[in-house]
């Protein structure tokens, strides 16, 4: 029984041995994937960059069914604007998202879903419609 014992043990100690070594792994890998870092990612693309596959939502607006966030990359530190519409928006307009204090940057068009360019440090995200008769825009607060 004493030999049985051990050899539960030694099982139990490198199945937790290998879970924490996956744990430990993953990080890594998010953040070797990645293809910029902080400044380095200023005035790119984070699909391009790699940097929205362990993108978190830092804040969100919600407004007339429209959705702005302020997208968030750990393995890039960088953040950008990700702006959802719903699809009845579209012919009313084309949707933009841009990152900003104050003036507009970084603005990109796409289809239903679209996204800034990246920026590094503290910044808020917005996104709006141009439409024929004006349009509509709104941010999140600066994070």
């Amino acid at each position: 029984m004493n030999t049985r014992r051990r050899s539960y043990v030694k099982i139990a100690l490198v199945t937790c041995l290998g879970a924490l070594l996956f744990l430990a792994s993953a990080p890594a890998s998010a953040q070797a994937g990645a293809r910029c870092w902080g400044v380095g990612c200023r005035g790119k693309d984070p699909q391009v960059m790699r940097c929205n596959r362990d993108a978190i939502t830092l804040a969100e607006v919600v407004e007339r069914g429209a959705r702005v966030e302020l997208r968030y990359s750990p393995a890039c530190n960088a953040r950008w604007s990700r702006f959802t519409v719903p699809a009845a928006w579209l012919r009313r307009g084309a949707p933009y998202a841009f990152m900003g204090v104050g003036n507009r940057t970084l603005q990109q068009w796409r289809a239903r879903q679209v996204w800034s360019l990246m920026w590094s440090g503290p910044i808020r995200a917005c996104g709006g419609m141009f439409t024929r008769v004006g349009g509509i825009e709104f941010c999140t607060p600066a994070y």
